[in-house]
Formats: structure tokens, C-alpha cells, sequence
């Protein structure tokens, strides 16, 4: 037996991980700002708040977006990630390809403004970048199909 959920098929109970992942994935998607497929071209490390914290400046170029939150056609983007490992940063080196899940947070803003695309070792982001793509891919045309009947 086969149901279909959200779009995405959904297999029998005894397999946890596959329906783990259809539970989760269109929740995380619906919550993420920012989700794409690119390779790393660029990072800088940049010392905030009187020097004590830093940030990973990565720019990306973008290969696939599943997401966004306005329509663009700038390929390059660049997100934001705590420097050290221990505040949850990842270590996005040049010529890299990821998949990025990012999402606006005041994590480095001076005035508590959502301005910065950030990522952290928390969420989805993987170095795996062609995990759960095909879901991604149903989902972004679901997202897609929906923003058109609003309009």
C-alpha cells in the first residue's frame, strides 16, 4: 500500500527512516528560508563584536535552488556561519559543493534585524549535496504550484 502525503509517497511503518524523512523534510522545508545546491568560490573570516566573535563569510555559487525567498537570478550568494566548530560553524572550504539550508537570523546583527543568511551544524546543510534532492525537487514544485494560485 502506497499513501501519498504532502505530495511525497509515504512507504510501510517498519521503515523508520523513510518516513522519518517525510515527516520532518516538508516541515524543515516550509520553516527554511533558503534552500539550494551550490559550490563554495570564496571565504572570509570576519571578527565581530569588539573582536571576540567571528563569522565565516562563504559565497556560493549557485548550481540548484530549491528555495528562496524572492525571485532572483544572482548565482552568487553568500551566507554566514560561526567561525569555530564549537559555536556550531561549519568548515565551507573554496571549491566545496553543498547542499545549504539557510535561513535570516539576527545572529550578527548589532539591532536584532533578521538580515544575516545563516547557516550552522545544526540544521540540514551537508556536504552531501545530493541528499534527498528528488524530495526537494517535489517539494520546490509543490511550493511553486501553490505561490501561483495565489496570484
Amino acid at each position: 500500500m502506497l499513501v501519498i502525503r504532502n505530495g511525497l509517497p509515504l512507504r510501510p511503518k517498519h521503515c523508520h527512516f523513510y518516513s522519518t524523512i517525510n515527516i520532518a523534510l516538508p516541515k524543515d522545508f516550509e520553516v527554511t528560508d533558503y534552500i539550494l545546491i551550490g559550490t563554495v568560490t570564496n571565504t572570509t573570516i570576519t571578527w565581530r563584536n569588539n573582536d571576540t566573535e567571528a563569522s565565516r563569510d562563504v559565497q556560493i555559487h549557485t548550481d540548484e535552488v530549491f528555495k528562496q525567498p524572492s525571485i532572483s537570478n544572482n548565482q552568487l550568494i553568500t551566507i554566514y556561519t560561526p567561525k569555530d566548530r564549537s559555536g556550531c560553524g561549519l568548515k565551507m572550504k573554496v571549491n566545496e559543493r553543498w547542499q545549504v539550508w539557510a535561513t535570516y537570523t539576527s545572529m550578527f546583527s548589532d539591532d536584532n534585524t533578521r538580515r544575516w543568511l545563516t547557516v550552522d551544524s545544526c540544521g540540514r546543510t551537508t556536504k552531501i549535496y545530493n541528499r534527498y534532492s528528488s524530495h526537494l525537487r517535489r517539494l520546490s514544485n509543490m511550493t511553486t504550484i501553490e505561490q501561483k494560485r495565489k496570484y
